[in-house]
C-alpha cells in the first residue's frame, strides 16, 4: 500500500489543486503589471502547498492501519538491507538501514500521537519530535546513520562513501543498526 494514501492529499494533489489558481492569478496580475501581487500570490502559493504538505497533525481515522504500514515496510526494508550487507553492497545496506530506522521511528511517532509521521529524514529530528529518549550514544549514531543517507544518495558523495564502506567499517554500522533497531522495537 502507497504510504500517500494516508494524507489529506499527495504532494501531486496539492499541486494541482493549486496550479489553475495560480495561472489565472498570474495572468490577471501581468495584465495589471502588479510585480507587488505577483510576488504575494506566488508566496501565498507557496505558504499554502507547504502546509498542505507539511500537515502532519492531521488526525489519522485508523491509526493502527498507518502504525502497521511503517512497521511491515520497515521489517521488509530490513531483510533487503541483510541482502544487501550479504552480497556486500555495504553502501547500500547503510542506505536502507538509515531508511528502516526513520520507519520504526515514524511508526512509534504514530502510535504515540495518532498523528500523521514529520516529512524528515533526520533521525535525531524524527526521534526528538516523538520525545524517544535515546541514550547519548545512540543519538550519535543516528547522526551517522542519517548521513548514510546523503552519502549514499548523491553522485558527489558515492564515491568517497563507497571506499569509506569496507566490510569493517560496514560490520559495525549495520551490527549499530540492528541494536537501534530493535530497541526502539521494544518499546513499540
Amino acid at each position: 500500500m502507497n504510504c500517500v494514501g494516508f494524507f489529506i492529499f499527495s504532494p501531486v494533489e496539492s499541486h494541482i489543486l493549486f496550479l489553475p489558481f495560480f495561472c489565472i492569478s498570474i495572468i490577471i496580475l501581468q495584465k495589471k503589471k502588479s510585480f507587488q501581487l505577483i510576488f504575494l500570490v506566488l508566496w501565498k502559493c507557496f505558504v499554502t502547498l507547504r502546509k498542505i504538505k507539511m500537515n502532519t497533525d492531521t488526525k489519522i481515522k485508523d491509526v493502527e492501519k498507518v502504525y502497521q504500514y511503517w512497521l511491515t515496510s520497515s521489517d521488509k526494508d530490513y531483510d533487503v538491507l541483510l541482502d544487501l550487507f550479504q552480497s556486500r553492497n555495504y553502501n547500500w545496506a547503510l542506505f536502507l538501514g538509515h531508511i528502516v530506522l526513520g520507519k520504526l521511528i515514524k511508526a512509534y511517532f504514530v502510535k504515540k500521537t495518532g498523528i500523521h509521521a514529520p516529512y524528515s529524514h533526520d533521525l535525531r529530528l524524527l526521534a526528538k519530535k516523538c520525545e524517544i529518549d535515546f541514550p547519548v550514544d545512540m543519538a550519535l549514531q543516528l547522526d551517522v546513520i542519517t548521513s548514510f543517507n546523503i552519502n549514499a544518495r548523491y553522485d558527489s558523495f558515492k564515491e568517497d562513501f563507497q571506499k569509506r564502506c569496507t566490510p569493517e567499517f560496514s560490520n559495525e554500522w549495520i551490527n549499530n543498526i540492528k541494536t537501534i533497531r530493535l530497541w526502539i522495537k521494544e518499546r513499540l
